[in-house]
């Protein structure tokens, strides 16, 4: 099976240029996905398709490019993954197959105009609902998986939430939530 490989978008840019995950399916065809990452290629190590973490006297990009590395290791880590579920299925890997796959897990649907129509489908708890189930890592540098204790206190401030909506405040949803509502939640 061939190997994901990291590349710049332009290696010659004089500015920060996209990270690209590029993978050569057996068809000659290649899967281009985008990490979303940005990085001057003066910060960028050619050969190990990672940025630099052997800088000295730039203690911010270094900490950048940290960063940076450990984003590119989450799309290493989700191709393979994604690459051995197919092989184990006996299923060539296709450019469309790749790119939904991917999608699932970075969430390139998060356009904010298509964010917010979403939202609008659902009513504030049901999305809280949907967040709770789906969260899988903490926001923490570097993340972590979610613990499963978290997800059980989050669930108990849902409840919270429900309990207070039908006590005191009706329907609580996006509109609502204001100066007002904090009050009347705190109280």
């Amino acid at each position: 099976m061939a190997k994901p490989g990291f590349y710049l978008k332009n290696a010659k840019a004089t500015n920060p240029t996209l990270v690209f995950l590029i993978y050569k399916l057996h068809t000659g065809k290649n899967f281009k996905y985008s990490t979303g990452e940005s990085i001057h290629p003066d910060f960028w190590d050619k050969a190990l398709q990672r940025a630099k973490t052997n800088l000295k006297g730039n203690p911010t990009q270094l900490v950048r490019n940290k960063e940076i590395n450990l984003q590119i290791t989450r799309y290493d880590v989700k191709i393979t993954e994604i690459l051995s579920s197919l092989k184990a299925a006996n299923q060539s890997p296709t450019v469309e197959l790749l790119r939904a796959e991917m999608d699932k897990e970075f969430l390139k649907d998060t356009h904010p105009r298509r964010v917010a129509e979403e939202a609008k489908k659902l009513t504030m708890l049901q999305w809280i609902e949907s967040w709770i189930e789906n969260v899988k890592l903490t926001r923490e540098t570097p993340p972590r998986p979610i613990n499963p204790r978290t997800k059980q206190k989050y669930r108990a401030t849902l409840k919270v939430l429900k309990h207070f909506a039908n006590k005191r405040r009706g329907k609580l949803d996006w509109g609502n939530i204001d100066m007002d509502f904090y009050g009347d939640f705190t109280e």
